[in-house]
């Protein structure tokens, strides 16, 4: 059936797919990189420990965290990214698994002023109420903007969301500047989302109060475990590292 997807994707001229395959075991995981998606992204504790699968009634002990994997069908002849210097290695390293590579900007040229005079930024909180996650997508990057984040952060915490999503503009040399901003919040490094509303994103995280425990997560591929073993470095919850 992927295989059928994939096609299909195809001869619409889609650009790229998308699978976000659990961890509590690595079955999805080996049919995602048997069809060639790579890894590019950790997702942690973005599902309720309530979460079901078929043929399998273990009942997870902690929220499920995903392994999202890329696959281009349409590779860009060009593309040009700004992530930030302290991030930048492993962003090109990831576009390197997933066959593009992107020209980096100088990370010189990364700044903390905007372009724009106000921030467009867009929440996703209802639809996922249940779920407990909620994510905050910045489409233009204003003077204000992580004040603007700090406010919605605060906001969404206030009314119990486990989990909140930061998705960055890669191609932004402001929002470039300002990651470090914005993990002086509490959010950390999550991968890279290419394609995503038309453009390539950073995925920044934030757990509000929800504990992890790392070593119950199961990958499938080295990259996989490589991204893990960085988000946890990152990772400002624990006092362990």
């Amino acid at each position: 059936l992927t295989e059928l997807l994939i096609a299909e994707a195809k001869g619409r001229g889609v650009t790229g797919l998308y699978i976000r395959a659990v961890t509590s075991h690595t079955f999805s995981q080996r049919v995602s990189h048997r069809l060639g998606f790579r890894t590019c992204a950790i997702m942690l504790g973005y599902a309720p420990s309530s979460v079901s699968f078929k043929h399998i009634s273990e009942r997870l002990s902690q929220r499920e965290t995903f392994a999202v994997d890329y696959l281009y069908l349409m590779p860009p002849d060009r593309l040009e990214l700004y992530p930030p210097p302290h991030h930048r290695e492993l962003v090109g390293r990831l576009y390197d698994s997933l066959g593009v590579t992107p020209l980096l900007g100088d990370p010189r040229e990364c700044r903390v002023d905007s372009d724009w005079d106000s921030s467009v930024m867009e929440t996703k909180a209802a639809i996922f109420e249940s779920e407990g996650f909620a994510t905050l997508e910045v489409k233009q990057s204003g003077p204000n903007v992580v004040a603007e984040v700090r406010s919605k952060l605060k906001e969404l915490c206030l009314k119990h969301f486990d989990v909140i999503e930061l998705s960055l503009d890669l191609a932004d040399p402001g929002t470039c500047g300002r990651v470090q901003e914005f993990e002086k919040l509490g959010f950390f490094f999550g991968g890279i989302f290419p394609g995503v509303s038309g453009r390539d994103t950073l995925m920044l995280q934030y757990l509000n109060n929800v504990a992890i425990d790392y070593s119950r997560i199961q990958l499938h591929s080295d990259m996989a475990r490589e991204i893990l073993a960085y988000v946890r470095n990152h990772d400002p919850n624990l006092t362990d590292t």
